[in-house]
């Protein structure tokens, strides 16, 4: 039951150290007019990605192991049972989702702009992660716009495409 988990590992592992290798590319700030250069945020988020996919990673072989260890019948917690197919669906391939969210926000930026593409991609993130009451949907869609326009024109001076 776990190899998905593992291919997803994997994939996030591969295209993060890919990105890695691409992100040394982009100018540093000694380069640029801004206070930071564009290389810093995306090297921090891969760099992250990186860790937390190892830290998931040994997660789950350290569960992968207790559970061989232990020997007992089948689980009566799954509350994946009690929902709805849809949101059921939604749980199942929540990773899948997120994934195809950002490369849609990468791609949505270009045709779209940078403004408009964050807020459909929290929205949609808010959605895929659980949130399910209109009032905490919408201001969190609003919240992540709003943080992404405050800390890039006015924090970073970095203008918005």
């Amino acid at each position: 039951m776990r190899k998905p988990l593992y291919v997803f590992i994997g994939c996030v592992m591969v295209t993060a150290g890919f990105f890695l290798a691409v992100t040394w590319q982009l100018p540093s700030s000694d380069e640029v007019s801004t206070l930071i250069g564009p290389r810093l945020w995306p090297l921090m988020v891969l760099v992250l990605m990186l860790v937390f996919s190892v830290l998931l990673l040994i997660q789950t072989r350290r569960k992968a192991r207790e559970d061989v260890g232990e020997e007992s019948g089948p689980s009566t917690s799954d509350t994946s049972a009690e929902q709805p197919g849809l949101w059921c669906a939604l749980e199942v391939y929540r990773h899948w989702l997120l994934w195809a969210l950002v490369i849609a926000y990468t791609v949505g930026m270009e045709a779209i702009g940078f403004l408009p593409a964050t807020v459909i991609f929290t929205l949609l993130a808010t959605l895929v992660l659980g949130a399910r009451h209109l009032r905490s949907i919408v201001l969190t869609t609003l919240a992540g716009a709003l943080m992404v326009a405050v800390v890039f024109e006015s924090l970073l001076n970095i203008p918005l495409p």
